[in-house]
């Protein structure tokens, strides 16, 4: 009776003998070799692509662990529970914003938007399509914002000489109604006076589209062209920095949207000067709108309400 490693020899010698006439292609371990270098080359290339030039398929890595729900107990050792790298494309994370805003309806979105003398706080609801915004400037009462004859207030656009001291608050304005019927309260808290007008027209001034309007961007996206400009923290957040080149190359936007929510965070838009290159895109002087997401409470909810006090003059 054979021993183990007799039986092992013996069926080792068989095997030899079976597969002496089996010989390997002259040229396979080349054509091995010939496609692990394509592979290793593609994935060096997709990682190295520069994102303006490959915009809708570079690639980032991140480190944010993915959100997941667990319905056991079972115990999860210390590599799965923390962050893992992900690949993230620019498609995805534009699908996810443009998603991501059409659930605006839920919240009460607060934006603040500064420039050169001073800044205004917007507080809108979109489920009531009413908003109000207060504006705080630092220039003198000859130089702020007015009343047209169309009920729409023109902001202040600066005076000849810089603005100083702190800014204040001039004037308040509520509007609620969808598009052409639109009613504007307007509160002028340095001249005491207020007033409801009807805006006769709702057009846009300007074909830079709303980051916070569902259908604006997604038309952007697919009329114009988006680039991944990285990751970047803002303030506390993590975001994925996008830019928005328009159709016809009319604006830029540089958009920073929660790498976690996919909902804006901050935003700087320029229109398109009359030149090439590095004028092509003026930038503007540290203009920024911030925006917040607010739940929709009765405390958020409040803040769209705009009573002018009593003493305040009413202006027919």
């Amino acid at each position: 009776m054979l021993t183990d490693e007799q039986y092992g020899r013996r069926i080792g010698d068989r095997l030899r003998h079976e597969l002496d006439d089996v010989h390997a292609s002259p040229d396979l371990v080349r054509k091995l070799r010939h496609r692990r270098t394509r592979r290793t080359w593609a994935i060096t290339g997709a990682i190295a692509t520069p994102v303006a030039a490959a915009a809708v398929v570079a690639v980032v890595v991140s480190t944010q662990a993915t959100p997941h729900r667990s319905t056991t107990a079972a115990p999860t050792s210390a590599a799965s529970t923390s962050a893992q790298p992900r690949i993230v494309t620019v498609a995805y994370i534009q699908a996810e914003t443009v998603k991501a805003l059409g659930q605006g309806t839920q919240y009460v979105i607060y934006s603040k938007d500064t420039y050169e003398s001073g800044y205004y706080e917007t507080w809108t609801d979109k489920a009531t399509q009413r908003y109000r915004n207060d504006i705080y400037t630092r220039l003198p009462a000859a130089t702020q914002a007015g009343r047209a004859g169309d009920g729409k207030m023109t902001l202040p656009s600066g005076p000849p000489t810089a603005p100083s001291g702190p800014p204040h608050r001039q004037q308040s304005h509520a509007v609620k109604g969808p598009g052409e019927s639109q009613e504007i309260t307007t509160v002028d808290w340095e001249n005491k006076w207020w007033s409801v007008d009807h805006l006769r027209d709702d057009k846009p001034q300007t074909p830079i589209p709303d980051p916070t309007d569902p259908d604006g961007m997604r038309k952007a996206v697919a009329e114009g062209k988006v680039e991944l400009v990285g990751q970047e923290k803002i303030g506390t957040v993590d975001t994925h920095h996008l830019r928005v080149i328009g159709p016809r190359r009319e604006y830029k936007i540089d958009l920073w949207v929660d790498s976690t929510t996919y909902l804006p965070v901050k935003e700087t838009a320029v229109k398109a000067g009359n030149k090439q290159g590095g004028d092509e895109f003026p930038e503007s002087k540290g203009e920024a709108i911030t925006y917040t997401w607010l739940p929709r409470t009765e405390e958020n909810l409040a803040k769209l309400t705009l009573t002018p006090p009593a003493d305040f003059k009413q202006l027919k």
